[in-house]
């Protein structure tokens, strides 16, 4: 005859997760200028019960009413993603963070406020005019 295990006839205690993460974007967040071609190191602050997941990122040039542009998908939830600024000039840009936990739940958070994004500035090239005269008088 089988001993059975005490174990067999217990019910199983099963957690679920419905409790999503906690995420807030901290660079950048609104009066940033952001030059065209440069690395803008985006940062973020998430917390989570089931451990950090990864995140994913997107860009907005409407004040954040759409995200359509994305950063990166799927990156490691470390806080922090370098993200090379496209050629897009724009005064109203915003950036937005979701974090996906290890249970599939997930949050957002965007910039507060716009940034902008522009080309670098550029010095004037003074042209030689050739030898002029002026009259002060």
């Amino acid at each position: 005859m089988r001993s059975r295990s005490v174990y067999e006839n217990s019910p199983a205690t099963v957690r679920i997760d419905n409790t999503p993460p906690t995420v807030a974007v901290t660079v950048p967040n609104g009066g940033e200028v952001a030059l065209i071609d440069s690395t803008l190191l985006v940062t973020w602050n998430t917390t989570d019960d089931a451990g950090p997941g990864t995140v994913d990122l997107a860009y907005s040039t409407d004040s954040g009413a759409t995200f359509p542009t994305v950063i990166a998908t799927g990156v490691p939830d470390v806080g922090s993603y370098g993200w090379v600024v496209p050629v897009v000039r724009s005064t109203t840009v915003r950036v937005r963070v979701t974090a996906h936990d290890m249970n599939a739940n997930t949050a957002s958070d965007a910039s507060d406020a716009d940034f902008t994004i522009r080309e670098t500035n550029v010095p004037p090239v003074l042209a030689s005019i050739g030898d002029q005269t002026v009259d002060e008088g």
